[in-house]
């Protein structure tokens, strides 16, 4: 299902209000909540991990930037795959978690029901993590404008155009 990128836009800004992380006049931070379904019979698996994004509102659009502080879990962060609206990192899973077997979606962003917010992802197998951003769903006015490695974790930003 394509949800539209106004819908997503609402739905920060309705939860920016709420946001207690408010540093700037137009930046907000959100705390997205990826909850790890585990496959049966598998190794141990975290029950979720959290991405902190920052979105930065200005006249005709925002961006969105985020490093994935994920080496708690899993590390050092390699690229995998860039495409024009997704890239794939991939890092070895740490002991407990090296026999973990799942996928991990965003269930919710600062506590609230991720209605729409399907731009993260993670699938759990092979001893590996494979951390993944996705914006393909948001439109056609939407870019990936930085990709990276910082401190060996995910780095991102991207973009929304009126």
């Amino acid at each position: 299902m394509r949800y539209p990128v106004a819908a997503f836009v609402s739905g920060i800004l309705l939860l920016s209000a709420s946001s207690a992380w408010a540093h700037e006049e137009n930046t907000v931070e959100n705390t997205y909540r990826l909850n790890v379904h585990q496959k049966h019979g598998s190794g141990a698996c975290p029950g979720y991990f959290e991405v902190v994004e920052k979105s930065r509102f200005y006249e005709g659009g925002f961006e969105v930037s985020a490093v994935a502080w994920l080496q708690w879990m899993a590390g050092p962060f390699s690229f995998v795959q860039s495409k024009e609206k997704s890239v794939t990192w991939a890092a070895k899973l740490d002991r407990p978690y090296e026999h973990c077997q799942g996928k991990a979606r965003i269930a919710t962003i600062d506590g609230y029901p991720a209605e729409g917010a399907n731009h993260l992802r993670a699938h759990l197998g092979g001893g590996y993590i494979y951390f993944t951003l996705d914006i393909s769903s948001y439109g056609d006015m939407t870019a990936i404008t930085y990709q990276n490695i910082t401190a060996n974790n995910p780095s991102y930003r991207w973009a929304v155009a009126d």
